[in-house]
């Protein structure tokens, strides 16, 4: 393989290596074998896993007490009991919304047919001590290893291997998905980098095993039943496609055709592994208001209902500055003398239960490989991060996403465009890579000119975040009255008879979330760019750098992540359906009846838990 080529897939040449460790001393790491070495840094993401959610694990808590968690419990606990009194499988749920399908909705699905992922899962929660709710945290730390695995199958060194893998692991839009109960939006998640893997495999290698990896990888993304995430990782690899062809096209057309023909073939395959649930869903979807259509829109969801979560472009401070526009809608803090979530998001979308943050470090490195380190992987990794920007924008960028909408099969089921933006966490992670490497090759050429320019510029822009952070503290109250004149207000925000003082403190509150996660930037860049010059003015070696970045980025996402772990006992989603006297007369009563639930019409997940048709 030539110079220019293994450059090209992230390895620095074995020249450049032999130069940048000259003389390395022997230790209990260098003589351990290559595989010993991956199962170590796979052993760290597990350590950090088992920290991160130690209340998970050792405590056998909840993630959360109510919400998509009840209701998810609701529907399994009703759609069992059906099962075991009637002996068969529920196909129509009578519990909820006056009755709807049980496949068709993919509410609940009587039967398990993912047989590989649950062999595996179940493994793995042996390692978390099979608690109820650890199931979560396997899939967190399958996200990190799959990632793992593709920098390493990309021929990536470990260390930013192990970068990309805990910066897909720990970024904080992903971490709060188990606190939302939003479990199969995790698990599907979690396969993009698999997925990504295998296509990448099945284009390279072209044999049978590599078709038939991919085609049972694909079935088994398709079976974690969140259509929303798997829709967007067939784009991710769908693009890989289009991209290869539009590449190979011109040199060899029958390669172009080739890795056309193998992908749609396992396609196919993974659709039929998946079918036991996609064909019902398939067939319920023209009676749904995804699938029949609203007025003027049809056969999917209204423009506007569709569009109601669309990232405005304003928000992308957001991934400097986590809580420059309130952070999360539930966020609990000190308020009139008592710890409560108050909705201080004051952004544009209706609320917002996440942050969107991906780290400093992150930003910092896919910038300098999107400079730097232009190959066909970054080309194609830029290309698909601005278009989940654009396509997250929704109805403030129509120009695309209107095309989307109107014309990509099944796109116009799916609401929410600022769900795609999931997709950034893993361009960033590959690009983060990219740019630590380039890093290593450009401390090991003394004659890099590109390193030159690179200290300069990361010297100027130290000094000037010196000099900001400075200024900031300087007028800091002169900056909340001119900011509080036209920020921290959320439009239509009312609280009755208290609206003034309410948003008056709520201003306040959120001044200091966004004050505090400035200076939590300013140090945090400082800190990253500090090292990145120390070590090209060849002051720290690249172990230390890589050791630096990476502790540097677990305090920079934990900060963050922490605030979306807010453990429950673990009964206490139980005690949430614990029958009152209503429930406890209406299971007496016999015959066949429905209830209309006056109080919570929309929050009968307790009369569904015990078999009540609401």
């Amino acid at each position: 393989m030539s110079k220019a080529k293994k450059q090209t897939r992230g390895e620095s040449s074995p020249a450049r290596s032999k130069r940048s460790i000259p003389s390395a001393k022997k230790t209990w790491y260098s003589d351990l074998t290559s595989t010993k070495k991956d199962l170590l840094c796979i052993g760290f993401l597990y350590v950090v896993t088992l920290v991160l959610f130690h209340a998970i694990v050792f405590d056998d808590s909840a993630f959360q007490a109510g919400g998509d968690t009840a209701s998810a419990l609701s529907y399994r606990k009703a759609g069992d009991s059906i099962k075991e009194t009637e002996g068969i499988d529920p196909l129509w749920m009578p519990y909820f919304f006056s009755g709807m399908p049980t496949f068709g909705n993919v509410a609940y699905i009587p039967h398990n047919v993912s047989y590989l992922e649950t062999i595996v899962i179940n493994s793995l929660d042996l390692l978390f001590l099979n608690g109820r709710w650890t199931w979560l945290v396997v899939y967190y730390f399958l996200s990190g290893v799959f990632m793992f695995l593709l920098m390493r199958s990309l021929k990536f060194s470990r260390a930013p291997a192990l970068l990309a893998a805990l910066i897909f692991m720990l970024n904080p839009y992903g971490i709060g998905l188990a606190g939302e109960g939003h479990g199969s939006k995790l698990k599907a998640l979690s396969y993009v980098p698999f997925v990504f893997l295998l296509t990448h495999w099945l284009f390279e290698r072209r044999d049978i095993l590599s078709f038939g990896l991919l085609a049972a990888g694909i079935g088994t993304l398709l079976l974690t039943n969140h259509m929303q995430i798997v829709y967007y990782a067939f784009i991710v690899i769908g693009l890989y496609l289009i991209y290869h062809i539009i590449v190979d096209f011109k040199l060899d057309k029958m390669l172009a055709v080739s890795k056309t023909a193998l992908f749609v073939g396992a396609l196919l395959i993974g659709l039929c592994i998946s079918s036991y649930v996609y064909l019902s869903v398939y067939e319920y979807a023209q009676y749904s208001i995804r699938g029949g259509g609203t007025t003027g829109t049809p056969g999917g969801l209204s423009y506007d209902y569709a569009t109601n979560w669309s990232f405005h472009p304003f928000e992308m401070i957001n991934y400097l500055i986590p809580s420059f526009f309130g952070f999360s809608s539930t966020y609990s803090t000190v308020w009139q003398g008592r710890i409560q979530p108050l909705p201080l998001y004051w952004g544009t979308m209706p609320f917002n239960t996440s942050s969107i943050y991906v780290g400093i470090i992150p930003i910092l490195l896919s910038v300098i490989a999107l400079i730097y380190r232009r190959n066909r992987m970054t080309n194609f990794l830029a290309i698909l991060s601005a278009l989940v920007f654009l396509i997250s924008f929704g109805k403030h960028f129509p120009l695309l996403y209107d095309l989307w909408f109107n014309y990509m099969p099944f796109f116009n089921k799916f609401r929410a465009p600022v769900m795609i933006l999931h997709l950034i966490a893993f361009t960033t992670s590959i690009l983060s890579a990219y740019g630590l490497m380039f890093l290593f090759e450009a401390r090991a050429s003394s004659k890099d000119l590109n390193a030159h320019t690179l200290k300069k510029v990361l010297l100027y822009i130290i000094g000037s975040l010196g000099a900001v952070l400075i200024l900031a503290f300087l007028v800091k109250s002169w900056i909340f009255e001119n900011l509080a004149t036209f920020m921290f207000v959320k439009e239509g925000e009312h609280y009755g008879a208290q609206t003034q003082q309410t948003i008056a403190a709520f201003k306040q509150i959120r001044f200091d979330l966004l004050w505090n996660d400035f200076i939590k930037f300013v140090l945090i860049a400082g800190a990253s760019i500090g090292a990145i010059v120390m070590f090209l003015n060849k002051k720290i070696k690249s172990m230390t750098l890589s050791a630096a970045i990476i502790v540097i980025l677990i305090i920079d996402l934990v900060i963050v992540d922490i605030k979306f772990i807010n453990p429950a006992p673990s009964g206490a989603l139980e005690e949430t359906f614990q029958p009152d006297a209503t429930i406890s007369f209406l299971k007496k009563e016999p015959g066949l009846f429905r209830i209309y639930p006056v109080a919570q019409p929309y929050g009968g997940n307790t009369f569904a838990y015990h078999g009540i048709q609401s």
